[in-house]
C-alpha cells in the first residue's frame, strides 16, 4: 500500500478514535478506578487474551487465502487483521474502514480480485461466527428458563428462528455468488439503479471474477466449514471475556453466563452499527443479560467500562500497526495485470 493510503487510513483510525474520547466523561465512568494496579494487570491479561483471539481469526483469514502462498506470510495477515478491525470499530457503519484496508494490504502479494474475493468471503463467514454466537445466546436465554418478558421471549426466538433459516441458506446455498446479486438489487432501486448502472458497466467482469473466487471457496465443504468453525470459536473465545470481567468484579458468572452477555451485548450493539465502538449500545445489551443472570445490573458500570478501557487500549494497537511497513517485492504492483489462471489456483487452494 502507498504511504499516503496508509497515512489516510491511520488519521481515519485516529479520528474515530479522537471522537470516542472526547464523548466519555472520565467523572461518570469511573476512569479512575482503572489506574488501581491490580485492574492494570488484569486488563494486560485481557490484552493477551485478545492475542489469541485475533490469532483465531487471523488462522480463518488465512486458510481462505491459501496458506500454500508463500507470498505472505501468517504474521502479515496477523497485523491485517488487527489493524482491519481497529478500523471497523472506529468508524461508523462498521465496515467502512477495515475491509477496503485489507484490500489494498493484500493486493500487492496476490492481486486485487483475489484480495477482493478472500476479504469478501472472511467478512461474510466473520458475520456468520457472529449470527451462530447470537443463536447460541438465545439457546443459553431458553436453557435458564427464558428470564426476560414475554415479549422479549417472543422476540428472541424469532430472531433465533430466522438466524437458523439464514445459517441454514449460508450453508447450502452452493450455487450462485454475492456481488452480483448486490448489483441486480441495486439496480432495481430507482435512487441506485443509475450509479450501480455506471459501476456494473465499468467493473464487470472483475465482479464476476470476484464471486467466482468466493463460489470456488464455497465449493471445498471441508474447508468452508473449518473457516466457518474457526470463527465461531473466536466467539466463544470472546465469551471468556466477559466471564473473566465479572468474575473480577467479584460476581459468580459461569462461562454460560459469559455467553449470554457477549450475545446480547453484541446483538444490541449491531442493531446500531452506525456507531463508532457500538458506544453505550453494547452496555445497555450486558445490563440486561446480567437482569436475566440474577445479578445486580448497576454492576454492568464497572464491567462495561473494563470492557471499553480494553477496547480503546487494542483499537490504538490495531491503529499504529497501520503505520508497520514491511519492504517486500510487489508480485503484483499498481497497473500490472494478474496472473491469468489464478481462478483455476484458487479452485486448487481451497
Amino acid at each position: 500500500m502507498k504511504k499516503g493510503h496508509r497515512l489516510i487510513f491511520f488519521l481515519i483510525g485516529l479520528a474515530g478514535m479522537a471522537l470516542l474520547v472526547i464523548r466519555l466523561d472520565p467523572e461518570e465512568n469511573h476512569f479512575r478506578d482503572v489506574l488501581h494496579p491490580n485492574t492494570l494487570l488484569f486488563l494486560a491479561g485481557m490484552l493477551l487474551l485478545w492475542v489469541f483471539i485475533y490469532a483465531i481469526h487471523t488462522q480463518a483469514y488465512y486458510r481462505i487465502i491459501d496458506p500454500k502462498n508463500k507470498e505472505i506470510r501468517w504474521i502479515t495477515i496477523y497485523r491485517i487483521v488487527v489493524s482491519g478491525f481497529a478500523l471497523n470499530n472506529l468508524t461508523p457503519f462498521g465496515l467502512a474502514g477495515g475491509e477496503p484496508y485489507r484490500i489494498m494490504e493484500l493486493r500487492p502479494y496476490i492481486g486485487t480480485r483475489r484480495a477482493a474475493s478472500a476479504t469478501l468471503s472472511f467478512t461474510l463467514v466473520f458475520i456468520i461466527g457472529h449470527v451462530l454466537m447470537w443463536i447460541t445466546g438465545i439457546a443459553v436465554y431458553v436453557i435458564l428458563g427464558c428470564p426476560g418478558e414475554t415479549w422479549i421471549t417472543v422476540l428472541l426466538l424469532i430472531t433465533a428462528a430466522v438466524f437458523i433459516g439464514i445459517t441454514m441458506i449460508f450453508f447450502l446455498k452452493r450455487k450462485g455468488g454475492i456481488v452480483m446479486p448486490l448489483m441486480r438489487l441495486g439496480l432495481r432501486i430507482p435512487w441506485l439503479k443509475k450509479h450501480t448502472q455506471k459501476f456494473l458497466d465499468k467493473n464487470e467482469e472483475h465482479l464476476r471474477e470476484i464471486d467466482e473466487s468466493y463460489i470456488a471457496f464455497k465449493s471445498h465443504p471441508r474447508n468452508f466449514a473449518m473457516v466457518v468453525l474457526t470463527e465461531y470459536g473466536a466467539r466463544i473465545a470472546e465469551s471468556l471475556e466477559y466471564f473473566l470481567i465479572y468474575l473480577y468484579i467479584g460476581q459468580k458468572v459461569n462461562f454460560l453466563g459469559g455467553i449470554l452477555i457477549l450475545s446480547m451485548a453484541s446483538l444490541i450493539g449491531n442493531l446500531f452499527f452506525m456507531i463508532p465502538m457500538q458506544a453505550g449500545t453494547r452496555e445497555g445489551g450486558m445490563v440486561m443479560a446480567l437482569r436475566w443472570l440474577g445479578i445486580d445490573p448497576t454492576v454492568g458500570v464497572p464491567g462495561g467500562l473494563l470492557y471499553r478501557v480494553r477496547d480503546i487500549l487494542l483499537n490504538l494497537i490495531g491503529i499504529a500497526c497501520i503505520l508497520i511497513e514491511k519492504k517486500h517485492e510487489e508480485k503484483f504492483p499498481p497497473g500490472e495485470a494478474e496472473e491469468p489462471e489464478i481462478a483455476e489456483d484458487e479452485k486448487n487452494a481451497v
